[in-house]
């Protein structure tokens, strides 16, 4: 019994490090990656401050485990109602920039109009306010 048990803690403790792994391999969140929002945004005609709060409302600054698990920066769902998985976030960026580019999101109310979020006022509200913070940023 003391050995089933020595071996399911070091199986637990294995287990955990391997999530402390995949959190600090993202750890930096969107930080760092900066350039594929921005790149995305511009090739798409978007704001890249707004399209950039999105990604940081919608994935918890990159650490959501959509964000983490499978580079899905916007929570965005497929046709299969599954979410969606990208090999990089700059692949996120440029897929969900080009779906939103050919859509109107000229201003957060705009764009919660379509994205439908749960309440829109709110959602927009977040959005400036983040916008706002990444305009006293300089990584954006």
């Amino acid at each position: 019994m003391i050995k089933i048990r020595r071996i399911l803690a070091f199986l637990l403790a294995s287990l955990w490090m391997l999530v402390l792994w995949r959190i600090d391999a993202h750890a930096d969140g969107i930080t760092g990656h900066e350039e594929y929002i921005v790149t995305a945004a511009q090739e798409h005609s978007i704001d890249p401050d707004l399209l950039a709060a999105v990604a940081a409302l919608e994935s918890g600054w990159g650490r959501s485990a959509l964000a983490v698990n499978r580079n899905n920066l916007f929570g965005w769902m497929g046709d299969n109602g599954r979410y969606m998985e990208f090999t990089s976030f700059a692949a996120c960026a440029d897929y969900v920039a080009g779906v939103v580019g050919r859509r109107p999101h000229g201003t957060p109310e705009e764009i919660a109009e379509w994205y439908q979020p749960e309440d829109p006022e709110a959602w927009a509200q977040k959005i400036n306010e983040i916008m706002e913070m990444i305009d006293n940023d300089a990584h954006f």
